[in-house]
């Protein structure tokens, strides 16, 4: 199989190709959808206290980098009468998490508890370096 470039008459002009192919580029991209924001550390964590089910993600509104949890019925409309759980800012979470991690590393009494579960686990020497 050959390849012969302006071997013959165009059907259409090569300028007119090339602006309906940056036409179609142009148009593909402004029908592209904004990707949703994936935020995964929290997925599947928690559950709300009210009615139990999941806590998803709710990304801020207007273009706004704020990122919000809330229980999955009660963003849904008639989906439950009975939870009207407000969202949680990330921003709090992971105050509070972090919060939590700062509390346990000084707790004396983890520190026991742990080393107690570690002295029932043989480990092999490279575990234990």
């Amino acid at each position: 199989m050959y390849y012969i470039e302006d071997n013959h008459d165009a059907i259409i002009k090569k300028d007119k190709r090339d602006k309906v192919q940056e036409f179609i580029q142009d148009n593909s991209r402004a029908k592209q959808r904004k990707k949703p924001h994936n935020r995964e550390e929290f997925y599947k964590l928690f559950e709300c206290g009210v009615c139990g089910c999941p806590i998803i993600h709710i990304p801020g509104h207007g273009g706004v980098e704020k990122h919000y949890w809330r229980c999955r019925a009660a963003t849904m409309k008639n989906h439950s009468d009975n939870c009207n759980e407000k969202g949680i800012r990330e921003e709090n979470i992971e105050h509070t998490f972090m919060t939590m991690l700062l509390e346990m590393r000084k707790s004396e009494k983890l520190t026991e508890l742990v080393n107690e579960a570690l002295e029932d686990i043989d480990l092999n020497p490279y575990e234990l370096k």
